[in-house]
Order: structure tokens, then sequence, then C-alpha cells
């Protein structure tokens, strides 16, 4: 019969009994520290995107009684989810952002004056 030198070995339950402690530990230690957030500037850049297309739409839309079929086309391009305002030198169509709401912003530049979008999600 071979020798047995003096090295022991560990057995495999209690080597998984261990690393089953140690994944438990770290999903405890995950919620409890928590998870660095992007601090909302990952749906204020998607804002920003909306805008950007949405000016576009302010644009190429003809100056003279355009109000409504801005309005339309912008309804039909944005999301359900997502409102607006659109703010020129003769006034505002939409309404005011909420003060807390991320916003995403695009300005464009006409020939009757600056015209800013802003979206936000309702």
């Amino acid at each position: 019969m071979p020798e047995r030198g003096g090295r022991g070995q560990a057995s495999l339950p209690a080597v998984e009994a261990a690393i089953g402690v140690l994944v438990i530990l770290a999903v405890a230690a995950t919620f409890t520290v928590g998870v660095p957030g992007d601090g909302g500037h990952t749906r204020t850049a998607q804002l920003d995107r909306y805008a950007a297309d949405a000016a576009t739409i302010i644009e190429t839309t003809p100056p003279h009684g355009s109000g409504s079929r801005i309005d339309d086309r912008l309804r039909r391009l944005l999301p359900a989810s997502v409102l607006f305002s659109v703010d020129t030198t003769s006034g505002r169509l939409g309404r005011q952002p909420p003060r807390t709401a991320p916003t995403g912003r695009a300005t464009v530049h006409r020939a009757n004056g600056t015209v800013t979008l802003r979206v936000w999600d309702a």
C-alpha cells in the first residue's frame, strides 16, 4: 500500500460551500453599497437626440401659419411619452417643461428668428 504524504485534501463540498458563501456576500455587498448610476445623463442624452431630430422638422417646415403643422409633425415624430415646447420670438407652442424634469434641448436659427425646442418625459 502506498504511503500517504503529510498533505491534506479539502473535500469538494467544503470548497463549493465556501464559493457559495463568497457569491452570496458579493451580491449582498452590491445591494448594500449600490451600483453607481448615471445621474440621468443617459436619459438627457436621449432627449437631446429627440430634440435634435425634431428641430430638423422645424427647420424644414415653412414659416407661415405653420403652428398647427409643426405641432402635428412633432406629435407624429416624438414618442407618445415625450412632451415638447417650441419657443420662438413670437410665442410658445406647447407648455413650459417642469423644473425638475430632465429635458433635451435644440436650437435652430430661421430667417424670422431663433427657435428653441425642449422635450421631456410625460
